[in-house]
């Protein structure tokens, strides 16, 4: 599951915890969100790259080809 959306202290950054819990693969893009409040974006990654098997990426590292 690959995310990005906007509110990263809000909405985005809880439901990439959920996915996370769950189970999921899950990949942030890290330059594909952000938050009314400066910084909040990056602190935000910064909480999430604690997470292990949490890939953080660059949107142009992201590939959806198949294997």
């Amino acid at each position: 599951m690959v995310l990005a959306g906007l509110a990263s202290s809000g909405c985005y950054g809880a439901t990439v915890r959920e996915a996370y819990r769950l189970g999921y693969q899950t990949i942030v893009a890290s330059d594909a969100h952000a938050d009314q409040i400066r910084g909040k974006a990056d602190d935000l990654n910064n909480q999430l790259a604690k997470y292990e098997n949490l890939l953080i990426m660059k949107t142009e590292e992201i590939s959806f080809s198949k294997r």
